[in-house]
């Protein structure tokens, strides 16, 4: 099933709730599967047990890790939305992009790499727009002079 699919709400069964919250309940489940799957109680905690082909017996980790092992961007973007902590260290001392690199073959884990060593923060809408404005004010943005397009475009900003 895609995850854009009309989802029935629990209150109202006769009407179909928005694509936002479809989307918002598809990353919820999607990321209850992936916890389910590899023995964590949530996206902040850490499980010694997890079966990494990566990870040393007995290595204390946490989801971001096993997210980026596998390599998965829309994980780790979910992880990251939830509160994972990019920098979080394993036991031994390891970070998730550090899974990430060992994993890489070729460019496999390009896009997790970017998402975990750049300073990448997940924001709402409301959130990136305060951020925005407070860098235009700070003078560190300029303000755009122009209209993205008639179709409302998506604008990709690095901060």
């Amino acid at each position: 099933m895609a995850w854009f699919t009309w989802f029935r709400s629990a209150t109202s069964s006769s009407r179909p709730v928005s694509r936002r919250s479809a989307r918002k309940q598809y990353r919820k489940e999607y990321l209850l599967a992936f916890l389910k799957a590899k023995g964590f109680k949530d996206p902040l905690s850490a499980n010694s047990q997890v079966n990494l082909h990566l990870s040393r017996a007995g290595e204390l980790v946490y989801p971001i890790h096993a997210a980026a092992a596998y390599g998965c961007p829309q994980l780790v973007r979910i992880l990251l939305a939830a509160g994972a902590d990019p920098a979080q260290e394993t036991s031994e001392g390891r970070r998730a992009i550090d899974f990430a690199r060992a994993a890489n073959q070729g460019r496999s884990h390009e896009e997790v790499m970017d998402l975990l060593g750049n300073g990448v923060q997940i924001l709402n809408f409301r959130s990136a727009i305060s951020v925005m404005k407070m860098q235009v004010m700070e003078g560190r943005l300029q303000p755009l002079e122009e209209t993205c397009g008639d179709e409302g475009d998506l604008l990709v900003v690095t901060l």
